[in-house]
């Protein structure tokens, strides 16, 4: 049981927005229709590019994947399903697995293609703020087992010279 009460709803509201943006990305994707960034920015150049796709799959179904995943995971978790370090530990390591693609991404859209996906980079950042979740929880987990069992000294007295 982890330290800190854990608001599974954080990672389940994630998942959902991740989960909405990424199906954008892919419907635009497949259905060749222009993807209206939301910031500004190259969404549709981006989402066009031949680093769009990965094994002729589109990457924002790799991202919709992981985000399955991570409603799956905190939803059982949320319904006391599964034990909630568990729960966390396969969430800090897919999302950390994932974050290191996306890093590739968001070089390759930086200094190859020039251009920046707004929805791309939201993604990225719910990526990001469900992986750091689950790494505050699991730290909070460690600071209570590594921490010391709290001991009254015994207070012993001094004898007072005269």
């Amino acid at each position: 049981m982890v330290a800190k009460r854990v608001n599974w709803m954080i990672p389940i509201g994630l998942t959902f927005m991740g989960l909405g943006i990424d199906f954008i990305l892919f419907y635009n994707k497949i259905t060749s229709n222009e993807v209206a960034c939301p910031i500004g920015g190259s969404c549709n150049f981006v989402n066009n590019s031949v680093f769009s796709e990965m094994f002729g799959i589109p990457v924002s179904v790799f991202g919709l994947l992981a985000f399955a995943f991570f409603l799956v995971i905190s939803w059982t978790a949320w319904h006391k399903r599964m034990d909630e370090t568990l729960a966390l530990k396969a969430i800090a390591v897919m999302s950390g697995l994932t974050l290191l693609g996306i890093a590739y991404f968001v070089y390759l859209m930086i200094f190859v293609l020039e251009a920046i996906c707004s929805w791309c980079m939201f993604s990225h950042l719910i990526m990001l703020t469900i992986f750091l979740f689950s790494i505050y929880y699991l730290k909070s987990e460690q600071g209570k087992k590594s921490a010391p069992p709290i001991s009254r000294a015994k207070k012993s007295k001094r004898g007072k010279k005269k």
